[in-house]
Order: structure tokens, then sequence, then C-alpha cells
């Protein structure tokens, strides 16, 4: 993970805040945060794309929760998480299929697991 994103991903509170297409359409409300980590390295993080993500119940035409990689995220403003993509663009991203390092029960595997879970 970058710097930026690291300081992006520390300014998002789940609950409060709305995430919106780069087109101003409102996707859904933060619902979890997933900072990700490196499981060989305690104070590398993994990068922007498998594994720090958040979590939103999306408002779509269907809702369904969407798990958005950080990468994705272009600004954080208020209570607004603002992405680098239109909202037809979202739709079609695979954002909806929950990462296999998040269990089941929403917690994600431990540090030292992970470098066993293949992510998809």
């Amino acid at each position: 993970m970058t710097e930026y994103s690291a300081s992006v991903m520390q300014r998002i509170r789940k609950g409060l805040m709305e995430v919106k297409s780069s087109d101003n359409v409102n996707l859904g409300t933060v619902t979890e945060i997933w900072p990700g980590s490196d499981p060989e390295s305690a104070t590398d993080p993994w990068d922007d794309q498998s594994c720090s993500q958040l979590e939103v119940w999306y408002h779509g035409h269907i809702h369904r929760r969407l798990y958005i990689p950080c990468g994705w995220i272009a600004q954080v403003s208020g209570n607004c998480v603002s992405l680098k993509v239109d909202a037809r663009t979202a739709e079609t991203m695979g954002w909806s299929i929950r990462p296999d390092w998040i269990m089941d029960d929403g917690r994600s595997f431990p540090r030292d697991l992970r470098s066993y879970v293949i992510v998809g």
C-alpha cells in the first residue's frame, strides 16, 4: 500500500461515509474497512488491489455488498469516499465477490495464514 493509500484509508469511517462513483452516483455506505498486510512481513502492507478494501452496502438496483480495492479511491472528503470509476464501470468490476481472505463470519484470516489463501 502506498503512503497515500494508507492515509486515505485512515480517514474513512464505517457506517458514516457514502461511496460515490466518479460521475457522482451514490453506490452505498461503508460497512467495513479491511486494511491489508503482507503475510510474510508484519510491517509491509499488501498491494492496494488485492488486499486493502472497503466493504460497501451497495444501493444499486440489487442490494448487495461490494468489496472495493483501495487503489480505486480517488479522494476522501467530508463524509464521502469518491472513486476513480463511474457507476456503470463499477458494476462490471467484480467487486461483489468477497475476497477469499475474508471469512464468512466477517473476520479476516490471521496474518500467518494469508499466504496460503488463493486470492482470486
